[in-house]
């Protein structure tokens, strides 16, 4: 992939303020679907603790501007994308808050029946 941020520019949608959603309640997480964890806009900040034996941690810690480290326990703010994939490592992370914005749908109706769809949906990606 040449662009790969133009590419995942292209797969934002429209945020939907008005239904923002904030939550200190670190079980909230759960009842966000997969699906969305990497679709809305979800921003989760806590503390991390990945496995001693991790040895590619994936949650950046930025010293300053040119140095970054990837360190097996601290502080975060990560997106679901990031959740997911230090989740799937093994990581243990303290949930102190979840931001959710979701992405603007809109009610389409086919020969199938009625059903929502991402107001304007993502590209597809080029081969």
């Amino acid at each position: 992939m040449s662009y790969p941020y133009t590419t995942a520019m292209a797969h934002l949608g429209t945020p939907d303020y008005h239904s923002f959603s904030m939550t200190q309640d670190p079980s909230e997480i759960t009842n966000i679907l997969n699906g969305e964890l990497i679709s809305d806009y979800i921003i989760i900040k806590g503390f991390f603790s990945f496995p001693i034996k991790t040895k590619y941690p994936s949650i950046p810690s930025f010293v300053d501007e040119t140095t970054t480290v990837y360190p097996l326990t601290g502080e975060c703010t990560l997106t679901g994308a990031e959740y997911l994939l230090a989740k799937s490592q093994g990581c243990e992370i303290q949930i102190n808050t979840v931001i959710k914005v979701p992405f603007k749908r809109v009610r389409v109706k086919n020969e199938k029946g009625e059903k929502d769809k991402l107001q304007n949906p993502p590209l597809p990606l080029a081969a």
